[in-house]
């Protein structure tokens, strides 16, 4: 039995689930700040988006208004801010207007269903919801227009750029529920998960800016032998452990001399959503192949007046069958 989280007439239980989420996953991310850092990651936004997207009736002045007094109550109890509390979580609250705006089903043109055309939406709903985000957030710092302004506008960007960008697409995609789970049990499919650890492996060992790029050859493995739920989740680990690892230290990408002032952080978050973009399409491509397949495969192998097997059906039924056919159809 699944418990349903909203209903689209029911406005005070959408209200109360929002708010819980918000405050747990707010709570969760405010423990995950360093110094000179807002949050290693933040994903608060892309998730009440993807809510948001999935269930259009969310997207109302309300459901913002509950969402941001969530994160003010977060910030003032848990992290004592007062005024800033207000300003900061704004900034948040502008990544997912924005973002949703862009994404939400009724607002696409009615020619816009496409799969790969809705996954390549995904990109600018991300960067144009980061840039907002980022200046509002860099601006409520007080922070001049100089280089200070520079590091926290790309501290702030490349942080929603890409924890966004990495979990989107899992909150997007069909549920994980649907993909059973022996599909994953095949040589190849494992061989493409064990390829993307040996690529973290290898980049960590080997270092340098290119380090970052090692596994899209393994991740775009994944996208054509794995359904795109599980190509997602994948992806998500991936970006995620690539960032932490920049951050202990474990993989290095950039030298002492840089010539722009940004961190190591956020040139690796930077790195990790290019990387993230390539797989994705490729996952989005391949499903919809597989789909028009299995389509084609059900008009040329059912009669839809009798809902039976036709000859070629009943022959490639056998043909895959432990005993094949010896005759084939005329």
């Amino acid at each position: 039995m699944r418990v349903k989280l909203f209903e689209e007439n029911n406005v005070k239980k959408n209200a109360l689930s929002l708010c819980l989420i918000t405050l747990f996953f707010c709570f969760v991310s405010s423990h995950l700040r360093i110094p000179e850092e807002f949050s290693l990651f933040w994903p608060v936004n892309a998730l009440i988006a993807g809510l948001m997207v999935r269930n259009p009736f969310l997207h109302t002045t309300s459901g913002y208004l509950v969402c941001f007094a969530a994160m003010i109550f977060n910030d003032t109890v848990f992290s004592g801010w007062a005024l800033p509390a207000v300003t900061i979580n704004f900034a948040n609250i502008l990544f997912i207007l924005v973002s949703v705006s862009m994404l939400i089903k009724h607002l696409q043109s009615p020619t816009a269903n496409s799969q790969v055309f809705n996954a390549m939406r995904i990109f600018p709903a991300c960067l144009l919801g980061a840039a907002a985000c980022a200046t509002w957030g860099a601006w409520a710092q007080d922070i001049d227009f100089n280089a200070r302004f520079v590091v926290a506008w790309a501290d702030w960007f490349s942080e929603q750029f890409s924890t966004s960008l990495m979990l989107l697409p899992v909150m997007l995609t069909r549920p994980l529920r649907s993909v059973p789970l022996r599909t994953l049990i095949h040589p190849a499919r494992l061989l493409a998960l064990l390829a993307v650890a040996l690529s973290l492996t290898v980049g960590a060992l080997i270092g340098g800016a290119g380090s970052l790029t090692f596994p899209v050859p393994a991740l775009i493995w994944c996208a054509i032998v794995l359904p795109i739920p599980i190509t997602s989740l994948v992806i998500l680990f991936t970006g995620i452990t690539e960032i932490v690892l920049v951050l202990y230290g474990v993989m290095n990408i950039q030298g002492d001399d840089s010539l722009l002032p940004i961190s190591h952080l956020t040139s690796a978050r930077l790195g990790v959503a290019t990387v993230a973009l390539s797989p994705l399409l490729v996952a989005v491509s391949m499903d919809a192949i597989r789909q028009l397949n299995h389509r084609l495969a059900l008009r040329a192998n059912y009669d839809f007046l009798t809902q039976l097997l036709s000859r070629s059906g009943l022959y490639e039924t056998c043909a895959s069958s432990r005993f094949p056919c010896s005759v084939k159809p005329a």
